[in-house]
């Protein structure tokens, strides 16, 4: 088990844990989060915590006073300890020429990068599920796909990251609005396997308590997934992804290659994400 805090350490704890997939012990691991860790009570209860479970404590404190103390709490219990962005603010400072300040839970500035950020957040939500096809002109990408496919949990997962998405759901026997073929280098087609995509859709309809029906029945979704991997065909400037393995950073991962290759740059990253501390 792993006990830490803050949430974006637990996406790196994560992937770290799935460098291990090939032995026993990872399926043993559980993560246990503390969010706003600020005080000895607390610190002294996680270390007793990760003493008692046989846990490493990964942790992003930056306070001096509290950090010193938790490598005091977690020698006397020989737990092992891990400062995840320790090193890189060592790095930081000698390149810096300076000590940080210290101080968690510094705010986000509320400058023209974070404005950006926020309209391109609203943008991605006011164009999901194929509205406003009309506006489509303004989006950096356009996601296809199937039902269930993922479209729109990575289309917000691309706005959050300072791209203005729109997505639309592929319906068989539905003629697509006419924006969709005007930018075709914009256009993330998404396909998936039909027995993934079957499962997905019967687990959707369980938890609203209804029975299958055509919508998730693996020969329907079949013809549904044949039909729909012709139509990408019949549309070869646009980039396919098969998602049937694939989580939402490694879809997202293989879209900003293919941006990297459209554009014949090496890093594609947002102007306004790189000015988004």
């Amino acid at each position: 088990m792993l006990s830490f805090w803050a949430s974006s350490p637990f996406f790196k704890v994560r992937k770290c844990i799935m460098q291990f997939t090939h032995c026993d012990a990872w399926e043993m691991c559980n993560i246990v989060t503390y969010r706003f860790v600020n005080s000895k009570q607390q610190i002294k209860h996680v270390a007793e915590q990760a003493d008692r479970r046989d846990a490493i404590i990964v942790y992003t404190i930056v306070d001096a006073a509290n950090k010193q103390f938790l490598e005091e709490e977690a020698s006397k219990r020989n737990v092992s300890l891990v400062d995840l962005y320790g090193p890189l603010i060592s790095t930081f400072e000698t390149a810096f020429g300076t000590k940080i300040t210290g101080k968690p839970g510094r705010k986000q500035p509320v400058d023209e990068s974070y404005m950006d950020l926020m309209d391109c957040i609203e943008y991605t939500r006011r164009m999901d599920d194929g509205i406003n096809p009309r506006e489509w002109d303004e989006a950096d990408l356009i996601i296809v796909g199937p039902s269930r496919a993922g479209k729109t949990p990575l289309s917000f997962y691309l706005g959050l990251r300072g791209f203005k998405v729109a997505n639309y759901p592929i319906v068989i026997g539905e003629d697509p609005p006419p924006e969709l073929f005007e930018w075709p280098e914009k256009v993330i087609a998404l396909t998936i396997q039909p027995e993934r995509l079957s499962f997905i859709r019967q687990q959707r309809m369980r938890q609203f308590g209804r029975s299958e029906s055509t919508y998730s029945n693996i020969n329907e979704v079949r013809q549904e997934m044949n039909e729909i991997e012709r139509f990408y065909k019949r549309n070869p400037r646009w980039f396919v992804i098969d998602t049937t393995n694939s989580g939402l950073e490694e879809t997202a991962g293989e879209i900003f290659r293919h941006i990297d290759m459209q554009s014949g740059r090496d890093n594609i990253m947002p102007a306004q994400m790189r000015g988004f501390i």
